[in-house]
């Protein structure tokens, strides 16, 4: 409403300022809201952007996590892997090692042809080392005995003299002797 308007209604200049004043005052009420409403729904915005800007940015940390959760995992079955060879391969190291040993101690003079007659799957490792080893050996000294050096028994020393004299008793002469260093 305009002034022109009331005051064509009939209205007295002090009611037309009065009515303006509150309707001035009402209508700043009225913008007041409205800005009001505006900066909420600014920073409501603000705030929506700023979630739309999170949630992509989280979405892409989801894939990044997935990914590195495929990588993870593809690291672990390559570890895994990594140690069951590690594995296999000192077992096969502590085998091949305690046959040497025996070998040696038994006194194969070729290791490499008694080794390929044991039989490796009658072989089993342990703590204490290859059980079903020593019977194979002791088997292969009876069979193949061509192929382990015999122990030479060593030659007894003997002194020099006559140590298997036949005649143990002493003669006269020697008894006399020996009886006549035993008075000095």
């Amino acid at each position: 409403m305009k002034r022109e308007e009331l005051e064509k209604l009939g209205l007295s200049e002090e009611q037309v300022e009065q009515i303006v004043g509150m309707y001035g005052a009402s209508v700043e009420t009225l913008k007041n809201q409205l800005k009001a409403t505006q900066d909420d729904l600014k920073v409501a915005n603000t705030t929506i952007e700023t979630n739309k800007a999170e949630f992509e940015k989280l979405k892409n940390s989801s894939n990044d996590n997935q990914e590195l959760s495929k990588q993870l995992e593809e690291l672990q079955a390559k570890y895994n892997s990594r140690d069951e060879e590690a594995k296999k391969e000192i077992a096969k190291l502590r085998t091949d090692s305690a046959i040497e040993l025996a070998l040696t101690k038994s006194g194969a003079r070729n290791s490499k042809a008694v080794r390929a007659m044991l039989d490796m799957e009658k072989l089993k490792l342990t703590d204490k080392g290859l059980e079903g080893l020593d019977e194979q050996i002791t088997a292969l000294k009876e069979s193949d005995g061509y192929m382990f050096q015999i122990a030479d028994k060593p030659k007894p020393i003997t002194p020099n003299g006559n140590p298997n004299a036949e005649n143990k008793e002493l003669s006269a002469e020697d008894k006399a002797l020996f009886e006549g260093f035993d008075s000095i």
